[in-house]
């Protein structure tokens, strides 16, 4: 049976191919711009097959320049191969991916060539968060880390950095006299065709008079979760959806700019005009390298690398935890809240009673702009 997969999984392949064959990977900035001057040399890939381990030693720059790969399994050498090969079949890969206009699709050449690096999966076997481990040599140090990154790609579907769902929901109580049974069922049917217009109820909630006010994290291991990088940071994530809800700010550093007029919490932001945004920037690179809603986190990170990104045009940027600054920057200035696609939760954007109050659940999710 061929191996079919979406844009998303076809390129953590090509970011295999893309690495070995080139050799280094360079750092991009918050603008997906590559830093010339930031780069890391690669020393070996590390793939993980639903049996096995594969590895991959680059050894484009040996001292004896020989520009081959040597694949192991299992400790075992079974391959050798001109880096060139690599190259060739990454840009027939990148071909593929942006002119496939399928969900999914499998591309026999590639196939083909993945056999013999003995590669039977298009999704490697993920490690924690690591969809990658690589071996790079940081000229800062002078070790060689071998370093599980996280693979995040613009050719296809939006990314997800938090993930939507009951574990997620945030509980808002309806304020105002004169909320009724009848007024929920009025709320409840407010679509668009056949699609729940989430804005919409919102907008009537407050068009007549009522208000939503915070009541409660749905799951308090996630609450907990963003307590434990910040003890004030439940406060923050609940207001900034709210406000992504009432407002036409949708970017994360739209929505901050939002609290940050508002400032709720009457921080002194003249002094200390970073306050809200520094809290939103640790929240992100945690998030990113560790902590999920609806597990119980312990603070260290899993993906211990940081996030490779497969650019529209075939570079792959490497966005270094090293560089935690160049890191932040990227996710701040990447990321959205944006309304869930699919509702697992029967309680999401739907108005119920619970002891004579009624409540409205909404779902935080963190998507990737590009």
């Amino acid at each position: 049976m061929a191996l079919t997969g979406n844009k998303g999984e076809w390129s953590e392949i090509y970011t295999l191919f893309k690495l070995l064959g080139d050799g280094i990977v360079y750092a991009g900035d918050e603008q997906f711009n590559r830093i010339e001057e930031v780069f890391y040399p690669i020393m070996s890939v590390i793939r993980r097959e639903k049996v096995g381990k594969k590895s991959f030693v680059d050894n484009t720059y040996a001292i004896n320049d020989q520009n081959i790969v040597i694949a192991y399994e299992n400790g075992e050498e079974f391959l050798k191969m001109p880096c060139k090969s690599f190259i060739t079949m990454s840009s027939m890969l990148l071909d593929e991916m942006k002119k496939s206009t399928e969900t999914t699709f499998s591309i026999p050449a590639i196939e083909e060539f993945m056999s013999l690096l003995h590669c039977n999966v298009i999704k490697a076997k993920a490690v924690d968060k690591a969809d990658i481990r690589v071996v790079i040599h940081d000229f800062r140090t002078g070790i060689n880390p071998l370093l599980g990154f996280s693979i995040k790609s613009q050719i296809g579907m939006r990314s997800t950095l938090i993930n939507p769902g009951p574990t997620t929901n945030i509980v808002y109580k309806i304020k105002g006299d004169g909320m009724t049974d009848e007024k929920m069922l009025h709320i409840n049917n407010i679509n668009k065709g056949k699609k729940m217009d989430l804005i919409g109820r919102i907008k009537w909630i407050y068009d007549n008079g009522h208000t939503l006010e915070f009541n409660h994290f749905e799951n308090p291991i996630f609450e907990k979760n963003l307590m434990m990088i910040d003890t004030i940071l439940p406060a923050i994530i609940h207001k900034m959806l709210l406000s992504f809800y009432l407002t036409d700010a949708r970017t994360v550093i739209e929505l901050l700019e939002e609290i940050e007029k508002e400032n709720f919490l009457g921080f002194d932001l003249k002094e200390y005009p970073l306050f809200y945004r520094r809290k939103i920037a640790n929240m992100l690179v945690d998030a990113a390298l560790g902590m999920v809603p609806k597990t119980k986190w312990d603070g260290k990170y899993k993906a211990t690398g940081g996030y490779l990104i497969v650019k529209e045009d075939g570079d792959v940027l490497c966005y270094h935890f090293y560089n935690r600054n160049l890191f932040e920057d990227y996710l701040l200035n990447n990321t959205d809240f944006s309304t869930p696609g699919k509702h697992e939760d029967n309680n999401f954007g739907i108005v119920y009673k619970e002891n004579g109050n009624y409540y409205l659940n909404l779902e935080l999710q963190v998507r990737f702009l590009q």
